[in-house]
């Protein structure tokens, strides 16, 4: 089975000389730990892409495509699930956007993840492999100790040599403060109520 993830490009932080292009940012983690959180054991064929430095392989012989969407780049990221899903492949919408606004992205996908990916991706790719993908995937949230048991992240799918900093780690995730300009305590807490009381 071939999984194509993408990462739409964010148009950001980018050192560009002719063909040369780097990113002035940390390799992020998003789709190298989608992958690792699948057994190797269970064949599947990954093609990594971020957008901001790589070039999106129009012809990739996909069974499955996986798109995380940020809100700025949100446009993107439906244009390419329409790409795609024009091409009679299934798309699964996923990340911090979605999971705010599961509703629009099911628009453009045949599966939307809400939440946090770790419980709900494998999930998902066993219910695809015997053709029972659900519309939508809800994750439970991860304690802080839960972290530790995170695969180590699939580096060796990823153009390390294209980030600023190539060998990220995670220590923590999320944020205990509610800043009104930010989507992350949105993300950790899905309900309307909470919603409205942020904003």
């Amino acid at each position: 089975m071939n999984v194509l993830l993408i990462m739409p490009d964010a148009h950001m932080h980018k050192l560009r000389i002719g063909s040369f292009v780097k990113s002035m940012r940390e390799a992020p983690l998003t789709l190298t730990t989608l992958a690792a959180l699948i057994p190797k054991e269970e064949n599947i064929c990954w093609k990594l892409v971020d957008e901001s430095i790589d070039t999106i392989p129009w012809d990739f012989p996909a069974d499955l495509v996986g798109i995380s969407v940020l809100t700025g780049c949100a446009t993107r990221a439906y244009k390419l699930a329409q790409h795609f899903k024009g091409q009679g492949i299934p798309v699964v919408l996923g990340g911090v956007h979605v999971s705010i606004m599961p509703e629009e992205a099911q628009k453009y996908a045949d599966a939307v993840v809400v939440g946090d990916a770790e419980e709900a991706w494998p999930r998902l790719i066993q219910d695809f492999k015997q053709g029972q993908l659900k519309k939508v995937y809800r994750s439970k949230l991860l304690s802080s100790n839960e972290l530790k048991g995170l695969p180590i992240p699939r580096r060796d799918l990823q153009c390390c040599s294209g980030y600023m900093l190539p060998n990220t780690v995670q220590a923590t995730r999320g944020c205990k403060r509610v800043c009104d300009f930010c989507t992350i305590p949105l993300e950790s807490d899905f309900t309307l109520d909470r919603l409205i009381n942020v904003l």
